[in-house]
């Protein structure tokens, strides 16, 4: 399962072939929220990603903006589609530059109806195509053309089975072709219309049906999805800029607060407008009396109760819970922050804490996103402290997996870079000079690099020691599978002092040349097969690294998979080494801890401690 974002011609992302933008590698709800991290170099495409991604939501393609410029590159239409691929299922929606009046154009497929679509299309345009094969028509291509390529292709779907046995190649073609035939019959029927008379055909007719199917098709297509996975399939998108920092002195207003404070915001949350709190200040003062702000402070703070709930669903964590509650004095209105029995002072607290308190004000209660809704961020977090932005990180990852949402941040700044979470980064590569392309999988490793973090680096313009750290291990494991499970028993397990990154190349000679660190000894974690155990021989003998190998902690043990018991990788999908079950295995291993033995988490412990001695 997997949810993703294509990119062709827009700007300068997709000019020599598609990019794809990997968002979220679930589709179940309790599991698919997650953090994306696009990284890279400035004025490379980031930003580009973040706002093409905005226009999707928006509707919002424009040539001025959105068409790569060169003066080498002619008659682009930059699309941005989106995408969700379960098993053979495929649903996907593109909005894109339309040729002929620049503006968005769009198409959807769905795959459970698609034969129906092909059949009913096929029994329309045949009279058409035939029609049109008498005459001598300019407009024969590229749009008469894919007209016979449709009927020539479709003729062979007569049966459901048929039907289901056709190629993925020709299911694409019969595809396409239904969406390019829906999308450009208006733009040709003045011309066509030129060349054959109205007695020949309906043409206005034949246009009226196919744009009705079209709509009946969209209205179809968005029912079946929201049935089958529980939420929509065109998201919500979200662009959130902290503008403002929230502290302790705009948590206090004068009575008469200014519209859009947050005092304001609050208030307004709750059901209580402006002119409702200026009638209890004004009765208070004719006659003298706290009276009518007592009663105004009772009403408000048991509404307060609704804040404190929605606060501590995304933020709480262990036994810590936060509440509000608002004080109206003769003067002033304060809004006071608790944790437990004490009051706090939002300065007093980490960088971390101050970040997401001012994103839960000016985003979280003004807006409800719902599952499957993304969030955009741009460079979020600048001047916050590495402890503020591991934090900030850690907050957005919760409150992401507890919502169901994806967020998606762009930064140059190495402290997003999360060991741990190397399955949340994208990164943004420069070719061919002034173009980008996208690594959505950090085991596409590019011109022979063995290392994933040789990438990193690189996107992030950072030296070799940036991640290197006294406290923490790092162990070379072979592949994003390996790294994945590991990583998510380290996590489950609390084991803070190990951290794993995938390496490509057991077999080539210079693994720990290339791999080699300033004033640290390298250690690898290998198989216990045959190539795993000729790479640590190799390497014991001839380097200055450590290679340990999986039997060394159990002689049951070959692959990591031994470690897993048999219904274990088939409950998760962990038997095919998908990249997209194992990230979600990760993401998800404290949610499916209980579902795990006790005999696969003493596996890992036997590991991770025999490692770590």
């Amino acid at each position: 399962m997997e949810r993703l974002f294509k990119f062709k011609n827009f700007r300068n992302i997709g000019v020599k072939g598609e990019e794809t933008l990997l968002i979220n590698t679930s589709l179940i709800k309790g599991e698919m929220g997650t953090v994306v991290t696009l990284i890279g170099e400035n004025n490379l495409g980031k930003s580009s990603i973040i706002d093409g991604v905005r226009k999707y939501g928006e509707n919002s393609i424009n040539k001025a903006e959105d068409v790569y410029d060169n003066e080498f590159e002619e008659n682009l239409i930059p699309t941005i589609t989106l995408i969700v691929r379960d098993g053979k299922n495929e649903f996907y929606h593109d909005k894109m530059l339309n040729k002929q009046d620049d503006v968005n154009g769009y198409k959807y497929i769905l795959a459970d109806s698609n034969e129906s679509i092909v059949k009913e299309m096929y029994s329309v345009l045949k009279e058409f195509e035939q029609i049109l094969s008498t005459k001598e028509l300019t407009v024969r291509n590229p749009f008469y053309n894919t007209v016979a390529s449709f009927i020539n292709h479709s003729k062979e779907i007569n049966s459901i089975e048929k039907f289901k046995a056709v190629s993925t190649t020709r299911y694409n073609e019969l595809m396409n072709e239904v969406n390019y035939i829906k999308s450009n019959i208006s733009g040709y029927s003045v011309e066509i219309s030129k060349e054959i008379d109205d007695s020949d055909i309906d043409l206005d007719k034949l246009i009226e049906y196919l744009r009705d199917k079209s709509q009946g098709y969209a209205t179809e297509f968005r029912n079946a999805f929201k049935n089958k996975y529980d939420f929509e399939f065109e998201p919500t998108i979200y662009q959130y800029k902290q503008t403002t920092r929230l502290t302790d002195a705009n948590l206090k207003s004068v009575w008469n607060y200014a519209n859009g404070s947050i005092i304001d915001v609050v208030l307004n949350y709750i059901g209580f407008k402006k002119e409702a709190i200026n009638k209890a200040y004004t009765i208070a003062q004719q006659n003298g009396a706290d009276g009518p702000l007592k009663n105004l402070e009772k009403q408000v703070n048991a509404k307060m109760k609704g804040v404190d709930k929605k606060f501590n669903a995304v933020f709480r964590t262990d036994d810590t819970s936060y509440s509000f509650r608002f004080k109206f004095e003769a003067e002033y209105i304060r809004l006071i922050v608790s944790c437990g029995e004490k009051d706090l002072v939002i300065k007093r607290n980490s960088e971390g804490f101050s970040w997401f308190f001012n994103f839960f004000f000016n985003f979280i209660i003004k807006y409800e996103p719902k599952p499957g809704d993304i969030i955009l961020m741009d460079d979020e977090g600048y001047g916050l402290m590495p402890q503020g932005i591991h934090e900030l990180h850690k907050y957005l990852r919760e409150y992401a997996k507890k919502k169901d949402v994806t967020v998606i941040i762009a930064t140059c700044n190495e402290h997003f870079v999360d060991l741990n979470y190397l399955d949340e980064i994208r990164i943004i590569e420069r070719f061919d000079e002034d173009k980008a392309r996208i690594n959505s999988k950090i085991t596409l490793f590019n011109d022979g690099d063995i290392d994933a973090l040789k990438q990193i680096k690189k996107a992030i313009m950072v030296n070799g020691n940036i991640f290197d750290s006294d406290d923490v291990q790092q162990i070379y494991v072979e592949g994003i599978t390996d790294y994945n499970y590991l990583t998510a028993f380290a996590i489950l397990l609390k084991i803070n002092d190990l951290v794993f990154i995938p390496f490509n190349g057991v077999k080539r000679e210079d693994v720990e040349i290339k791999l080699r660190r300033r004033n640290h000894t390298n250690v690898f974690l290998v198989d216990g097969d045959k190539e795993g155990l000729a790479f640590k021989d190799k390497i014991n003998k001839n380097g200055d690294s450590i290679v340990f190998s999986i039997n060394e902690a159990d002689d049951k043990f070959k692959t990591i998979e031994d470690l897993f018991k048999e219904e274990e990788l088939l409950k998760f999908g962990l038997k095919d080494k998908s990249y997209d079950n194992s990230c979600n295995f990760k993401q998800n291993i404290l949610k499916y801890s209980e579902d795990i033995s006790q005999e696969t988490k003493n596996n890992f412990k036997k590991l991770l401690d025999y490692i770590n001695e």
